[in-house]
């Protein structure tokens, strides 16, 4: 470690810098000392075990930065000391892939050492699929039983336990709130105070600490002094050749209102050189906040004396693009993306130096515990191809050194080199390079995974069947045998299909559970009582049964006005249940929660469910008109349970031309719906009428969980942006 070893050029180092960094650079001269020499020259991708390499202190603190947005590449110690020594002392895993695009699923990935395709966590915007299932094992929870302290402090109030799920194992986990605490300054994101740090060093048992730092300029996060001063730098410096920069300049540090006016403004010329300079000053400033809130933790842990117990690890769980290469070669996975800093410092227990050896973040909590002498999980193999997926598994790419292969819609499988640039196999490659190329396309051969839905059909007689993908695409229809039916007009949002004999329609997607809505045309009603989730189309208001016409267990009808109104009327002896909700008619087909009043009818005949705002009990014959709000743009979703039987759709009837003369229904299939969807991954599926059953394929195992009104509500404000 000859960087220790210098110490008049540390102190030259510490000359003017605040005090938290000297104290900790004055501790890292004494845990030196004290500690013995290491092993100077670790070899490129050599192996990083737990064997200790001079300090004789045994680890019993491991201290991890989970950062969002730190890219690999060169670090200026004049303006992040703090990460320059983390990573110049420390071992650098220089060829760490993630694993997911999406924060939620990669989160997972780090605390349980579990492929994305194994514990099932996807996009936040996925709704109940962000949540990691109860029986997942968390590096938490491990630690826990070994006699562990755990304690997290997550920046973002979408890794809460209610949609994140990954609070299982702490003893403490601390994160904002999904309503007015998630609109905050972007360096108060550290959550976990300092004092629970101190208490937890101060006592007798290993501590585990995982603390994580969000990029800055999320939605609802505002600038901090950092990200405004870094970002006026950057644009004065273009004010020679920009002279009309400079209101923009006097402004953008005049606090988050001017600065977000400044954003904007720049937003205009994205791609531009302004735009760039722009970006760069964000990221600068991100990192100096980042660099501070290290120092701050560090300086705590050399206060303690325990400084020669600890581990230290910090690990990008998504890197960010630099503005020369946003853009270039239009890959959905730039290496930028993907390929993200891991380090690990120790002095005297892990050698500094560089570990060259593919390493998917998956064996992240494997490599973490080896240090300590535990195994958690799955042992690190030797790694030539890392899967990575988005964040709603749609997509995949397959990365190797310096060389990935990514799914495109259009052109298959595109190649593409670590700066960004498309590549083939016939340009050109060294040696390494074509072996490399040959084991990602031997990857793409694999069985990938699919999701979608099949409809099962037996129909004697011919049967029409339209779709429409409300969120997302289609991959693609078939039909099986191909005799049996026939595709048209078919497109990645739309499709016919005329079935007749005995066979399945395929229908296959890029998300694992897209919301579809199914037209069947021409098919006599079904006996069977299969739960059906129906969407009401705009049609007259008010729309009275004509004499002689059924109304079935329930008469449903709205009328205009600020507020939608439903007319629901049940049977005294047969209650029914009544949920509603609001679904988008274009984009983001995701249930919206609604909160159901009612405004006649007697109180002992209407019983709201418990824990539900969108759902009522109707016990009575007396009609009840329930309303509610609905945004513009949407339509209602509806269905019904009488006697813990889901109607099915011809046993409703309401307005809204839902039930057309020529016998067209439609069968909305969102994303979930607590006690209606399931029937879908069931073995009997859904029926949608005599000789049509629906069901989901290719889905992974899963736990759906509700989520609250609020955050719901927190949820659908996000961008799409994981």
């Amino acid at each position: 470690m000859a960087e220790l070893g210098n110490t008049g050029g540390l102190g030259e180092f510490m000359q003017n810098k605040p005090g938290w960094l000297a104290g900790w650079a004055l501790g890292l001269l004494m845990l030196c000392a004290c500690s013995g020499s290491a092993e100077e020259d670790a070899a490129p991708g050599s192996e990083a075990g737990g064997a200790a390499v001079g300090n004789s202190d045994p680890a019993r603190i491991l201290l991890v930065f989970a950062v969002h947005g730190l890219r690999s590449g060169e670090l200026d110690p004049e303006l992040v000391p703090n990460l320059v020594r983390l990573s110049s002392q420390g071992k650098r895993f220089t060829e760490h892939v993630i694993q997911s695009t999406g924060s939620q699923s990669e989160m997972s990935t780090l605390l349980t050492g579990r492929s994305p395709l194994e514990h099932g966590v996807g996009s936040v915007h996925e709704n109940g699929l962000s949540a990691l299932a109860d029986g997942e094992r968390t590096l938490a929870e491990f630690l826990g039983e070994q006699g562990w302290a755990t304690f997290a402090s997550m920046a973002l109030p979408q890794f809460g336990p209610e949609i994140s799920g990954l609070h299982q194992g702490f003893d403490s986990y601390s994160v904002p709130g999904v309503l007015g605490d998630s609109l905050r300054r972007s360096d108060r994101v550290e959550m976990v105070s300092r004092s629970d740090w101190e208490a937890a060093l101060a006592g007798d048992k290993p501590v585990f600490a995982w603390i994580h730092n969000a990029d800055g300029l999320r939605p609802g996060l505002e600038p901090s002094e950092s990200v405004m001063s870094a970002v006026k730098d950057q644009l004065k410096a273009l004010l020679p050749k920009y002279p009309g920069l400079q209101q923009s300049v006097d402004q953008v540090d005049s606090g988050p209102d001017k600065f977000e006016e400044v954003r904007r403004a720049v937003l205009r010329s994205r791609g531009s050189e302004v735009h760039a300079a722009f970006m760069r000053g964000v990221y600068q400033g991100q990192l100096i906040d980042l660099d501070k809130m290290v120092g701050r933790y560090m300086n705590l842990l050399i206060d303690s004396g325990r400084a020669s117990e600890a581990i230290v690890a910090l690990v990008s769980t998504q890197g960010a693009r630099s503005d020369l290469k946003a853009g270039q070669g239009n890959a959905v996975f730039p290496s930028e993306i993907i390929r993200t800093p891991l380090w690990l410092w120790s002095p005297g227990r892990v050698a500094a130096g560089e570990d060259s050896r593919m390493l998917s973040s998956r064996y992240v909590a494997d490599l973490l515990c080896d240090q300590f002498g535990l195994q958690f999980g799955d042992q690190h193999p030797d790694e030539l191809v890392v899967t990575v997926w988005d964040a709603g598994f749609g997509r995949q790419a397959f990365v190797a050194k310096g060389l990935h292969l990514e799914e495109n819609a259009a052109a298959g499988w595109l190649g593409f080199d670590e700066d960004g640039r498309a590549v083939t196999r016939a340009q050109g490659l060294d040696a390494e390079q074509l072996a490399h190329w040959d084991a990602l396309q031997a990857a793409t051969e694999q069985a990938p995974v699919r999701f979608g839905y099949e409809l099962n059909f037996d129909c004697a007689e011919s049967v029409t069947v339209r779709w429409r993908v409300v969120e997302g695409r289609a991959r693609g229809a078939s039909i099986d045998p191909p005799a049996s039916g026939k595709l048209s007009r078919v497109t990645p949002m739309t499709g016919v299909a005329t079935l007749k004999g005995k066979g399945i329609l395929r229908l296959e997607t890029y998300a694992r559970e897209a919301p579809v809505v199914w037209s069947v045309l021409d098919l006599k009603a079904s006996s069977e009582s299969d739960p059906a989730v129906l969407q009401l189309v705009q049609g007259p208001y008010g729309m009275e049964p004509r004499e002689g016409e059924s109304l079935g267990d329930v008469a449903i009808h709205r009328d205009a006005g600020v507020w939608t109104r439903i007319l629901v009327q049940g049977e005294a002896a047969r209650p029914a249940k009544i949920f509603a909700g609001l679904v988008p008619k274009k984009q983001n087909a995701t249930r919206r929660p609604i909160k159901m009043e009612w405004t006649a009818g007697f109180d002992d005949q209407v019983e709201r469910l418990a824990g539900r705002d969108d759902a009522v009990l109707l016990s009575g014959k007396t009609p009840i008109n329930v309303q509610f709000k609905e945004l513009p743009g949407h339509t209602l979703a509806i269905a019904v349970q009488v006697q813990d039987r889901w109607l099915p759709p011809h046993e409703m009837s309401y307005e809204g031309k839902f039930l057309t003369p020529s016998g067209q229904r439609n069968v909305l299939t969102p994303s979930w719906w607590p006690g209606v969807t399931e029937s879908l991954v069931e073995e009997g599926g859904m029926r949608l009428g005599t000789g049509l059953t629906l069901r989901r394929f290719g889905l992974l195992p899963r736990e759906h969980k509700s989520l609250s009104r609020d955050a719901s509500f927190f949820v659908g404000r996000l961008g799409r942006g994981e």
